[in-house]
Formats: C-alpha cells, sequence, structure tokens
C-alpha cells in the first residue's frame, strides 16, 4: 500500500463533504457487512445503533465474530466510505486498533467501490501536509484534537 499524501476533504466528519468517492449510506454497508461475514464463516454480533448510542463519531461500526480472527469491527468512514478493520474496542476505548484482514476485504470488494486503508495507512503520522484539502471547519477540528495518526483523523469520536 502507499502513503496517504492528502486526506479528502469530510473526513473529519465536520465542514465540507466530498463527493469522491461516492459517499456510501448506512443501509448498504449494513448490508455489506452482514453479506462479507457470511462470506468469511462469520456472524454480526454488534450493529451500529447498538454501538455506544448517543456518542458522536464519524463513522459506522459493526462487529463481527470471525472464524479465524475472533472479534473484529469493521469501520466506515460515512462522509468518505473509508473501511478498515480493527479490534473490537471496549466499551471507553477511542483509540483503535487497526488490522489488515484480505479475506475479510476481498469479501467487501465485491459489494461496492469501498476506499481501503491499510493498517500500515492509518498508522502513518498525520501531518498538516496531509490538510491541504480540508476546509477550515476541519482544519479548526483538527488544531483542537490534535490526531496524532491518520486513524486517529479517520475514525474519531471527536464533537
Amino acid at each position: 500500500m502507499s502513503k496517504i499524501s492528502s486526506v479528502p476533504k469530510g473526513i473529519t466528519g465536520f465542514g465540507g463533504q466530498t463527493a469522491d468517492p461516492p459517499r456510501i449510506g448506512l443501509a448498504a454497508f449494513r448490508s455489506d457487512c452482514y453479506s462479507a461475514a457470511r462470506k468469511i464463516g462469520g456472524r454480526v454480533i454488534l450493529k451500529d445503533e447498538e454501538f455506544r448510542p448517543g456518542v458522536v463519531r464519524n463513522f459506522a461500526i459493526f462487529v463481527i465474530d470471525a472464524p479465524q480472527a475472533g472479534r473484529i469491527a469493521i469501520l466506515m468512514n460515512t462522509t468518505c466510505a473509508i473501511l478498515s478493520f480493527a479490534k473490537a474496542p471496549e466499551e471507553t476505548q477511542v483509540l483503535l486498533s487497526f488490522l489488515d484482514l484480505p479475506e475479510l476485504e476481498s469479501a467487501f470488494c465485491e459489494n461496492r467501490d469501498y476506499l481501503f486503508w491499510s493498517a500500515a495507512q492509518l498508522s502513518e503520522t498525520a501531518t498538516s501536509n496531509m490538510y491541504k484539502d480540508l476546509d477550515p471547519d476541519e482544519l479548526k477540528q483538527v488544531k483542537y484534537w490534535k490526531p496524532n495518526t491518520l486513524g486517529d483523523l479517520a475514525f474519531n469520536f471527536w464533537d
């Protein structure tokens, strides 16, 4: 996987929205999570609406029980359709431990045009050079929250 040189406008969940790649709605993501879980012999054990109700975040999440990997969080940035996987977070955990799961990624590739970011990409240090496409509202949030990594930026609990 290549390094990320800039992040798409709208990634923070604040300010302007992006149309590239196309936005994928929660209903489509939900359907894809169930389909992908079945394809790898797993099952959905926690739906997005059950994950910390009332907590603000810029991503949708489904947790699956996967035969080879255990409890896995499937994450989608709701503005940019960035898809990634992480260890299922504990109740109050806000920093995510990202994973590469090629079999699960392949199951998603059959459905829609998600933008996959690998664990290595999400672990990259977030730098001001990457923020050139963000709008002023997003830059204000970045300055306030000070994300360390692209994962902290792409999958956040900012309110």
